[in-house]
């Protein structure tokens, strides 16, 4: 069985947001993925927008030509 359950870390003991029903001694594995703050990655984002423009455009046309040389299909995803 499989089920996401959001918990939080306190006095190194996970803590489930919302009940669990599962029998004691029940053993489980963990995947920890830790949930950012959407204000995370907006500041992230933004931060990007502040870089050398010069920059961000050679990048950006090299990422598309190697996108479209890298496709097992002959269909571009980009017009020139």
């Amino acid at each position: 069985m499989t089920k996401t359950v959001d918990a939080v870390f306190e006095n190194g003991v996970f803590k489930p947001k919302t009940p669990v029903y599962l029998k004691e001694k029940t053993e489980v594995r963990l995947v920890i993925e830790t949930a950012g703050k959407p204000d995370d990655a907006i500041d992230l984002l933004n931060s990007w927008l502040d870089g050398d423009k010069n920059e961000q455009k050679v990048t950006w046309d090299y990422l598309k030509r190697a996108l479209d040389e890298d496709r097992p299909s002959s269909r571009r995803l980009f017009s020139n």
